[in-house]
């Protein structure tokens, strides 16, 4: 009886729990050891805002939620996903390119902005007039970059997918 160690103890005065059975700090991942509620995450904390704090997560892991039409997905790990849509009206099409012509829609902007500019994938629907060639991005919107083998104008709509980071 030397060298006890105290598993569990419990403060009488706040009903709060300690010892060596219980998880030390965020980051004590050791095995068998109760989880503190403020160390990890439940159903109370797992969806909701997240945050960062010196560049660990501090909030919830998953934060979702719509802005400018759109929706946005963002993790704890400082990943964000956007969705979206486009749509131009009688866009003009009359640079040269590829054996035919382009011309770049208007500024579709994220549900929520990106530290720097996204990863984005764009798609026109059945029933624009022209495909998507391409897009330029900034970290707070998206501009399709529209190819038709005839010059002119066309009507254009479609969805987008932005990946990257929101921290």
């Amino acid at each position: 009886g030397a060298s006890w160690i105290t598993a569990l103890q419990v403060d009488p005065t706040e009903g709060t729990l300690d010892g060596a059975a219980v998880q030390q700090s965020a980051d004590d991942i050791t095995s068998g050891r109760l989880m503190r509620a403020d160390f990890g995450y439940c159903p109370g904390n797992l969806l909701g805002d997240v945050s960062l704090d010196q560049g660990q997560p501090s909030g919830a892991v998953i934060q979702t939620g719509t802005a400018n039409g759109g929706h946005f997905t963002r993790f704890a790990d400082g990943t964000q996903i956007c969705t979206g849509s486009f749509a131009d009206a009688a866009l003009t099409l009359d640079t040269p390119v590829a054996g035919g012509f382009s011309g770049q829609g208007s500024d579709a902007t994220f549900a929520a902005p990106f530290v720097e500019a996204p990863v984005v994938s764009a798609l026109a629907d059945d029933g624009s007039e022209a495909l998507v060639k391409g897009a330029r991005t900034t970290s707070g919107a998206v501009s399709p970059v529209f190819w038709s083998a005839v010059s002119g104008s066309a009507d254009v709509s479609g969805r987008f997918v932005a990946v990257g980071r929101w921290a």
